[in-house]
């Protein structure tokens, strides 16, 4: 079976979707033949890359018996496909790609997903935005994001620069990701930081438009000792935060139109063994397998939230252990069985029961 994979975001640009794009490409050429047509360019080229890509299927296309495209933007290239003949058309949504609130974007990308052969909803919120608008639910699959559980050559554990000397007594909290409203960041500082012991110490890694409120809530909130911008970090740093923190915090909160599609970054602190504390909101929860690489609290609640902290018992071998359920190796089987079903005409099988 020949693939082509076309996706809009791919490294050396850093982000969830262009890791997930990597990953996805490097698992499944292990099992299949798959070329890769990528933009390494980021947003800004978009235009020319859809374009490049339109060029790329028509003069190619007939080669492929499976065109995947990597999310939901790219439907607007699903005509074309079909109209140029054979190839079957298999589609990831990522949730923001479903909800995306633009009146041009919902009347001519979001349509074009109807015409996909099988489309993989990475988690079963995602799946429950699609059905929601339409979408038939025999072409929808519930595959998540699979993750690496292999750390990188070459990278070793370097201490976040800026970061402070910090108490071999401390209990170190972390978030890592960007700063925007529906992560909950200013929340958790304002509503659970203050009631927490003061052994706990929050970091937070990354960069966004809401760096100056959570600035503003560490200074209004006197944690300046206790909760720590370490801005954006590079691999190494994140690694040092992986294997050093106590537990991993994902406080997103509902924000209309905005919605956390899965929740990577916790499946990727799982595989180094560290246990998190999320919002049960979103895709999150098919991020965690609770109990075991995670526990849940219910968004916006600070009582839920301390006491999920507080009554967490990291055991870093059994959340490794554990978060082997997302090892990209078995994920991309997934994703090419589910090819293969689509090529063969054989309706989508909606929800993978995961072991609890």
């Amino acid at each position: 079976m020949n693939i082509l994979f076309i996706t809009r975001k791919y490294p050396p640009i850093a982000g969830g979707m262009e890791k997930y794009s990597k990953d996805l490409y490097e698992s499944i050429s292990g099992l299949a033949r798959v070329d890769l047509f990528a933009n390494r360019l980021g947003n800004k080229f978009l235009p020319i890359f859809l374009a490049a890509a339109a060029v790329r299927i028509i003069v190619t296309g007939r080669r492929y018996d499976i065109i995947h495209f990597g999310d939901g933007l790219l439907a607007v290239l699903i005509p074309l496909v079909h109209a140029l003949g054979k190839a079957t058309v298999t589609i990831t949504v990522h949730g923001l790609d479903v909800t995306y609130d633009n009146p041009v974007y919902q009347r001519l990308v979001l349509p074009r997903l109807y015409a996909a052969d099988r489309i993989v909803a990475i988690s079963r919120n995602t799946r429950a935005l699609c059905l929601a608008r339409g979408i038939p639910e025999d072409k929808i699959v519930v595959i998540p994001n699979g993750v690496s559980l292999k750390v990188p050559e070459g990278i070793e554990p370097a201490r976040p620069t800026g970061l402070p000397s910090v108490s071999e007594h401390s209990k170190i909290l972390c978030t890592l990701g960007r700063l925007v409203k529906r992560k909950g960041h200013e929340w958790f500082v304002r509503e659970v930081m203050p009631l927490l012991d003061r052994s706990y110490i929050y970091l937070i890694a990354g960069d966004g438009p809401e760096k100056q409120s959570i600035e503003h809530a560490i200074t209004e909130s006197g944690l300046g000792n206790r909760v720590i911008l370490l801005g954006r970090i590079d691999e190494t740093e994140k690694e040092w935060l992986f294997r050093n923190a106590s537990l991993f915090i994902m406080p997103n909160i509902p924000i209309a139109g905005d919605v956390e599609g899965f929740g990577l970054v916790l499946t990727e602190a799982a595989s180094r063994g560290l246990m998190s504390v999320a919002s049960e909101i979103d895709g999150i929860p098919d991020a965690v397998i609770p109990g075991e690489t995670g526990v849940l609290a219910r968004p916006q609640d600070a009582r839920s939230f301390i006491r999920a902290i507080e009554s967490a018992r990291p055991d870093r071998d059994r959340v490794a252990s554990a978060v082997a359920w997302f090892d990209w190796k078995r994920i991309a089987r997934l994703y090419l069985d589910e090819m293969k079903k689509a090529y063969d005409g054989i309706p989508a099988r909606g929800l993978e029961r995961r072991r609890r």
